[in-house]
């Protein structure tokens, strides 16, 4: 019974810190740049062009930031099964 609860958490812990290092690498990966397109142009005015840049970088923060969210807790619940296997692993 203990190996069993040791190489469950073992293995949960492995798989969400996986799940963890996928989504810090989707973060890593969003898109901070408006995408222009011939349904929505590039802007000829310049503050206009701006705002729509800066628009971008905030959904793509904002985007980033419940990725890393995500990951964070993964994390979280991949070190809380590290430390319950090696707990159980230490008692007879």
């Amino acid at each position: 019974m203990k190996n069993a609860i040791i190489l469950v958490c073992a293995v949960s812990a492995a798989i969400s810190g996986l799940f963890a290092a996928f989504y810090w690498y989707r973060s890593s990966k969003v898109n901070p740049y408006p995408e222009w397109s011939a349904e929505r142009p590039e802007p000829m005015i310049q503050e206009v062009k701006k705002m729509a840049i800066n628009a971008a970088l905030v959904e793509a923060l904002a985007k980033s930031a419940e990725l890393n969210k995500i990951a964070a807790l993964l994390t979280a619940v991949s070190v809380l099964f590290g430390v319950v296997s090696t707990i159980v692993s230490l008692f007879p």
